[in-house]
């Protein structure tokens, strides 16, 4: 986090470049993995609380107040994100917390480029009115849709028992039916699980009845919750996008500026809210947080040697994750 470093942020991180939306501020509404589902390929480890009970669970008023002082000092941003640890539609006051973005937003960009808001979303509780609703609010909607039926819905995401594929599916398909911005709906493609062309060529289907925007495959590349979560190869990637019509984007990496890079230490807890919510390299701390890379790993030894920070490698690369 760059502004003012004598502030603490316990609801915010980043900003983090995105490969759609330039550099987007996160705003974390729940608890560390308090989600809907628990996927054997999430990036931040398995779901400690599964739950599909909405709940006021930490205040709007403090992350307002979070983003406020963000804006005040910083806000060279393209995009506000709520989404991060968990699954942001289980707060009840989503709606409340969207109508505080959208004033700030007025209130500290009425003379310049105001940025996105965005939500990311697993989409399983989109079937509820009060949901759907505070959801439409955001300018563009991020929805998880990977799997063709039941079976294999349950395999990836090993929901809450009280969800049910169609119930969700059928939350997806009113919701477009209401919401006039974006939708960008992300396939996460896991080998041996949807990776065969009939299972994509259904999920392809499906996706035509929801009419979105736009359709983006990722596969696994950050350590998953679940090793047996198999990354698929590139080539394959882009032989699957083909079975969508328009066809699918393969999810890249992100090449936007890069940050002015500083000598100076960048605090543990900005690297560790990052890191908690995104496992990154060294070189990807460096470039989020404007730091030099070995400053950064100074900083990563210190973590580590104090049991903050642990390592894990996937395809050969080196990935930092925070101890919870």
């Amino acid at each position: 986090m760059t502004a003012n470093n004598a502030f603490h942020y316990y609801y915010l991180f980043g900003p983090v470049p995105s490969r759609r939306l330039g550099r987007s501020l996160g705003v974390d509404p729940v608890p560390f993995k308090t989600c809907t589902f628990n996927c054997i390929y999430c990036q931040i480890g398995a779901t400690t609380c599964l739950t599909d009970e909405r709940m006021a669970w930490v205040p709007v008023a403090d992350i307002l107040a979070e983003l406020e002082h963000f804006l005040e000092h910083d806000g060279v941003i393209d995009a506000i994100t709520v989404g991060g640890s968990g699954e942001p539609t289980l707060h009840e006051g989503l709606g409340e917390l969207m109508d505080g973005i959208i004033a700030l937003r007025a209130r500290f960009y009425a003379d310049r480029p105001a940025p996105r808001i965005c939500l990311l979303t697993n989409g399983s509780l989109l079937y509820l009115p009060e949901v759907s609703a505070a959801s439409a609010k955001a300018d563009s909607v991020k929805i998880t849709f990977s799997a063709a039926n039941e079976k294999i819905w349950r395999e990836l995401h090993r929901h809450v028992s009280t969800l049910t594929y169609e119930k969700a599916l059928d939350g997806l398909i009113a919701f477009r039916a209401e919401f006039a911005g974006e939708i960008r709906l992300e396939v996460m493609v896991v080998e041996g699980v949807n990776a065969d062309s009939d299972t994509m060529r259904a999920i392809a289907a499906l996706t035509a009845r929801i009419h979105p925007d736009k359709v983006e495959l990722n596969t696994v590349v950050r350590p998953p919750a679940e090793m047996l979560a198999r990354p698929v190869a590139a080539e394959r990637m882009e032989e699957l996008a083909l079975l969508f019509d328009p066809p699918a984007e393969v999810i890249g990496v992100y090449k936007g500026p890069a940050l002015e890079m500083s000598n100076a230490a960048p605090r543990e807890d900005a690297i560790l809210a990052l890191i908690a919510r995104h496992p990154s390299t060294v070189e990807d701390i460096a470039g989020l947080l404007g730091a030099e890379p070995n400053v950064v790993e100074a900083a990563l030894r210190s973590l580590e040697a104090n049991k903050r920070a642990f390592t894990s490698i996937v395809e050969g690369r080196v990935y930092y994750m925070a101890m919870v």
